[in-house]
């Protein structure tokens, strides 16, 4: 076989695509695995400048370069791999690696020979990676955690930007050093050895978790609450170590906070205990006293006296509800059925309600189920809705208790009048305490009942009602199996 033969047989069964250039760039050979890449036939490529198989601005480009290494005898891309684009003969794009070597000596001016492999896909791959590498830098940079990748050893394989500026570090420094040393420097000695026994404990594919406290550099008090875990390869060996700590700092603070008003209220209860104790007596006297008094008085002195009962009176039902309010409710829970509860705060009210003349209409939703909740403070809570719509409505004016099924195993009691509706002066406060809209009113009762709903795990709220007055709604869950902790800061919150 001729050695040309030999040469053209041996280029075509190379896989990658092979294509030979004149120094003017006018393609002289090219083998079979050429043709299948690019789409052409031999002869549809040979003697055509190389720039058909390129897009633009490479194109247009691409002689120029020649002429300049002629002139020059200078390139940047002989005896080195890149990647470049290129066109198919249907015009599709695709990436190839290209690597170009001169040969001298074949004939009376050097050739080009460039071998090409299509690397689209490996292209893609890289792509796809690239993107996923940045997305998940982007998740790991912007948790709130500190969280940090180690090795078997302890030592920073990466760490994220929340846990870097807590410890006033930079990446690149802080990968390879030590964990503890390198991004807690101002823990405890105490709290450092601790971490290196959570290090050593997950190296052995255990998990490890503890709170500590430690000041920051800005001498800022910070609780952590810091957990290691064992990432374990395909052969169930420990492969890396990751770490996350989550700042507890403000939800300690919080439950501090919450723990004194707590202990606050608990001693406004027992003081108002003490207080009403103090103050029924002398009360009770004076008001036996003014009575014993009145009786041999005149009209208008009695009248006077009268005055000053009801304001006793007065005094003692604020202390009473003052009492009510600050004491923490004990709630006794039992299954009971809401229209009994709604009868018996009716009952209670039934001397104020005549004198008012109001005419009271009860609509009970049929099937209604029982309800486990404490019934004495549920009746108290109906009773306060219930007397706030009898003052407000006029002589002979209309109120509506309706009892009705709500969502998610709820009931709903409502209570609406035809009165006056609600001031926009008092409604953004409306359940505070010492806020009312009546003049004669404590502000003590719709915090009360807010109060009572909320420890049954229930809500309260204040609408315009459809007979054209104001409507209270209270939300109760069917079962209450376990009371909600009374929050005191709540009690200072809008419905």
């Amino acid at each position: 076989m001729h050695f040309h033969q030999l040469a053209n047989s041996l280029l075509d069964g190379l896989l990658d695509a092979v294509v030979t250039i004149d120094f003017a760039g006018r393609i002289l050979y090219v083998n079979a695995a050429f043709c299948g890449m690019f789409g052409y036939a031999s002869e549809e490529v040979l003697g055509h400048n190389v720039r058909l198989l390129m897009p633009e601005p490479h194109r247009s480009a691409h002689d120029g370069h020649l002429r300049r290494y002629r002139e020059t005898g200078k390139t940047t891309i002989l005896g080195r791999r890149r990647t470049f684009p290129a066109l198919r003969k249907d015009g599709s794009p695709f990436a190839v690696e290209i690597s170009i070597a001169r040969l001298d000596g074949l004939l009376e001016q050097p050739v080009f020979v460039g071998t090409l492999r299509d690397v689209t896909e490996r292209e893609r791959l890289v792509g796809a990676l690239a993107e996923g590498a940045r997305r998940l830098r982007a998740i790991f940079d912007q948790e709130f955690c500190y969280v940090a990748l180690l090795s078997p050893d302890g030592r920073v394989l990466d760490v994220n930007r929340s846990l870097l500026e807590l410890a006033g570090a930079v990446r690149d420094a802080a990968v390879g050093g030590e964990y503890v040393a390198t991004l807690w420097p101002g823990v405890t000695a105490t709290t450092a050895a601790r971490m290196r026994t959570a290090l050593g404990c997950v190296a052995g594919g255990r998990l490890d978790r503890f709170e500590f406290e430690f000041a920051s550099r800005e001498k800022v008090r910070h609780v952590v609450d810091l957990s290691f875990k064992p990432i374990l390869g395909e052969d169930g060996e420990v492969e890396f170590l990751i770490t996350e700590g989550r700042d507890l700092t403000h939800l300690r603070l919080f439950q501090e906070r919450e723990r004194a008003m707590l202990r606050s209220l608990a001693e406004i209860g027992e003081s108002a205990s003490l207080l009403a104790h103090e103050i029924k007596e002398p009360i009770t006297a004076t008001h036996l006293a003014l009575r014993a008094v009145a009786s041999k008085l005149g009209g208008d002195e009695r009248a006077a006296l009268e005055e000053l009962v009801t304001r006793l009176r007065k005094l003692e039902a604020t202390m009473r509800r003052t009492l009510s309010f600050a004491r923490p409710l004990d709630l006794e829970l039992a299954m009971v059925e809401l229209p009994v509860l709604v009868a018996r705060a009716l009952g209670e009210l039934r001397a104020e309600s005549d004198a008012r003349g109001a005419k009271i209409e009860c609509v009970f939703a049929p099937g209604l189920p029982q309800v486990t909740v404490d019934a004495q403070y549920v009746t108290e809570a109906i009773t306060n809705l219930v007397r706030n719509a009898i003052e407000a409505i006029a002589t002979g004016g209309r109120i509506r208790v309706t009892c009705s099924r709500g969502a998610a195993d709820t009931v709903a009691v409502a209570v609406e009048d035809d009165g006056p509706g609600i001031s926009p002066v008092v409604r953004a406060g409306l359940f505070q305490p010492f806020v009312s809209g009546k003049q004669s009113g404590t502000g003590l009762g719709l915090a009360l009942c807010r109060k009572i709903v909320r420890q049954h795990g229930g809500a309260i709220d204040a609408a315009d009602g459809a007979l054209g007055g104001a409507r209270f709604t209270m939300t109760l869950p069917i079962s209450c199996a376990t009371p909600t902790t009374f929050d005191p800061g709540d009690e200072g919150g809008s419905a």
